[in-house]
């Protein structure tokens, strides 16, 4: 009978530990779910940005060139923007 109490001590024991580690799975398990919502949520913004960015580029493309101030300033801008997009579409690759 000793050896059988000893067994089923020892059993409780390792289905305790068992549960513990059940239990710590399921906390990192939520953390987990919780961090790729974040992680969705600002794809999504990102994407979004990417977008608005483009209608932009494109809008500042297709303006019409008053003069050569002008001009460059806004091939400087449409740089900027073109490495906004670049640096966004790099950040969803990762």
């Amino acid at each position: 009978m000793s050896d059988t109490k000893k067994l089923i001590a020892s059993l409780d024991e390792k289905v305790e530990l068992l549960l513990n580690k059940i239990k710590e799975e399921q906390a990192f398990l939520a953390t987990k779910k919780q961090e790729l919502e974040e992680l969705k949520k600002d794809l999504t913004a990102k994407e979004s940005q990417i977008v608005q960015l483009k209608a932009e580029n494109e809008s500042l493309k297709n303006a019409p060139v008053q003069n050569n101030d002008d001009s460059e300033e806004m091939k400087a801008r449409i740089s900027e923007l073109v490495r906004e997009i670049d640096n966004c579409i790099s950040l969803l690759k990762v």
